[in-house]
């Protein structure tokens, strides 16, 4: 049984503008040539690595990797790329090569070395033990090109069949991945670390396998970068090749104690108690002070990382608002994408940042009446209000019920309780420019268009228009409260989102930053959820008429409004918006502004 690896790294593209230098790619598979050397157990000569490769020199190798005449069945082969990746209309996967280039926005596909020829090597190859690892942008995509069944899985055993294969990626086939200008790419690094640390040996048999040492990567990169979401995918055991073994001892004072520290960190530190076990711990070992507070330091790491990350994160912010606030519609998407592509921070890293210094965001109202009425026009499912010069409102029949309120993935919509709501009528979608402007008289949104959902509107803007509908039909209408937004947004769901769990039906039901093109959209253009309502996830933003609590402990569970205690200046929001992420459009995400 042999152990082979073939270490791709592509640095230069100089016949593509768009693609970045990635000096650190030639740092990665330095290092992953000397840890597979020193822990892996491969023999030197059986580590082929290339640099800057044309993409012929490395087909060839991976043809000689896969299926080199002398390979058997029971050999162990490794590939290992770092570069840029690159995805097509069609979402495959293709690896950049020094002279990829593009004629306009399209890949000149015979300038890469395209995913599906490694899938080929690999259904070729004698070997049943295989591991690939992919450190690139849109990594996940060689897994999700293969087939996505209909639940949204990726059935890697029917298309690559073989036994013990294992892929691992960096991030997934939307994501880019991060590599800091002129270091190893972050993905890369904890695998280094994780085996030459011993740190990856999760059961403590003194062996690495693929899963642990994916599982220990993919947990610090995210503590360091919480956007990137590497991913992990085994066919038939793949995931327990032994791919290094431990070269500290299992008593190795110095493993004991990082192990310890890796078990009892929580957010980012350790309790009083365990603190003092760690002390104890310490001085039974015999581990000097320094000793420890480098392996301390070392845990810290990513950590501290993060915390740097969100201190950049709020300084740009601080500085941009000086200038303006709200921020124009650029200077938003410059700002999201500054978080999320260059400080790979997520909506809900910097939603507290937000909140702190006062950032205003785009939102708009969604009309409320608390009980049936009889004068307008009744329709199949709900009334038709009729507003100034001929423009009609729509509301939707909401039916009294019990829900359980919140979630456990964020502190602010805990804890999770039950609500019990009368019946009550909701509009249909966001109240478009048409509506407001027949009503207010004006139109203060950022983009134009009828039948976009008004924006920029505050929240005493908000009930001055449910004050002044009010007058116009003769019935009392009001902002939601938070509890009857969240109750008609999941339509009976208890899952994240009012069709469930699966984030990869969210682009059928809402627009946000993914598929948005960074403005809003028509109302209506997205599926409605189960009880007819479009647009409550994404595309603008919705003001409740509660005032911000940080957490729902006090919170009223009869359905009405909070309006007693809170911040008195500021007011909850629902549903995320264009610009932001899928976690920010779950029915439970909450989110506060400045009310005026």
């Amino acid at each position: 049984m042999k152990r082979l690896a073939l270490l791709v790294g592509t640095s230069e593209y100089p016949e593509c503008e768009k693609l970045s230098p990635l000096h650190g790619s030639l740092l990665d598979v330095d290092a992953m040539q000397r840890v597979l050397v020193a822990n892996g157990e491969f023999a030197t000569e059986d580590v082929v690595v290339l640099k800057n490769a044309s993409r012929q020199a490395i087909e060839d190798a991976i043809h000689n990797l896969f299926n080199g005449r002398d390979r058997q069945k029971d050999d162990l082969v490794l590939f290992y790329f770092s570069g840029h990746g690159i995805v097509d209309e069609a979402n495959k996967l293709f690896l950049g090569t020094p002279s990829t280039r593009k004629e306009g926005n399209k890949i000149v596909k015979p300038t890469t070395v395209a995913a599906t020829y490694l899938q080929e090597a690999m259904n070729d190859s004698k070997s049943q033990h295989q591991v690939l690892i992919f450190n690139c942008c849109f990594s996940g995509a060689f897994a999700q090109g293969l087939t996505v069944m209909d639940d949204g899985s990726v059935n890697l055993k029917e298309h690559l069949g073989g036994k013990g294969r294992a892929i691992l990626t960096s991030s997934s086939s939307t994501q880019f991945s991060f590599q800091p200008d002129g270091e190893m790419s972050i993905y890369t690094r904890y695998l280094v670390e994780g085996i030459e640390t011993g740190a990856a040996d999760r059961d403590g048999d003194s062996k690495i396998s693929v899963d642990e040492l994916h599982e220990y990567a993919a947990l610090k990169v995210s503590q360091e970068s919480p956007s990137m979401t590497p991913a992990f995918y085994p066919v038939e055991q793949g995931g327990k090749i032994y791919i290094a073994k431990v070269a500290q001892a299992k008593d190795d004072p110095r493993l004991v104690y990082r192990r310890e520290l890796e078990g009892r960190i929580v957010d980012g530190k350790w309790s009083l108690p365990a603190r003092k076990l760690l002390d104890s711990l310490r001085v039974r070992l015999e581990l000097s002070e320094g000793d420890a507070e480098g392996i301390k330091s070392d845990v810290l790491k990513p950590i501290l990382a993060k915390a740097r990350k969100l201190e950049e994160y709020e300084e740009l912010l601080k500085e941009m608002l000086e200038e303006r606030n709200p921020p124009s519609t650029q200077e938003l998407k410059d700002l999201r994408d500054y978080q999320k592509d260059h400080l790979r921070l997520r909506d809900e890293d910097v939603a507290d940042i937000d909140h702190k210094c006062g950032l205003k965001v785009f939102a708009s109202p969604v009309i409320v009446i608390p009980k049936e009425v009889d004068k307008p026009k009744k329709e199949s499912n709900g009334l038709v209000l009729d507003l100034p010069n001929g423009v009609k409102l729509e509301l939707v029949d909401i039916p009294a019920g019990s829900f359980s309120m919140g979630s456990d993935d964020y502190d602010s919509e805990k804890p999770i309780h039950k609500v019990t709501l009368s019946a009550f009528k909701i509009g249909k979608y966001p109240i478009t420019q048409k509506q407001y402007q027949s009503v207010m008289g004006n139109n203060p949104s950022n983009f134009k268009g009828d039948n976009l959902p008004v924006e920029s509107v505050s929240w005493d803007d908000a009930i001055a228009f449910c004050k002044k509908i009010s007058e116009i039909t003769g019935q009392k209408l009001s902002l939601p409260s938070e509890s009857q937004w969240e109750y008609a947004c999941r339509a009976g769901s208890t899952g994240k989102y009012c069709f469930g769990d699966d984030v990869n039906q969210l682009e059928k039901y809402g627009w946000y930053d993914e598929n948005s093109g960074d403005k809003t959209h028509p109302v209506g253009e997205k599926l409605a959820n189960s009880w007819g309502l479009h647009d409550m996830h994404g595309n603008i933003w919705e003001w409740c008429e509660d005032l911000w609590h940080g957490n729902y402990n006090g919170a009223p569970t009869d359905g009405s409004a909070w309006l007693t205690g809170g911040d008195q200046n500021r007011r909850s929001l629902r549903g995320g918006s264009w610009y932001y992420g899928d976690f920010g459009c779950r029915s439970a995400f909450r989110f506060r502004n400045n009310a005026f």
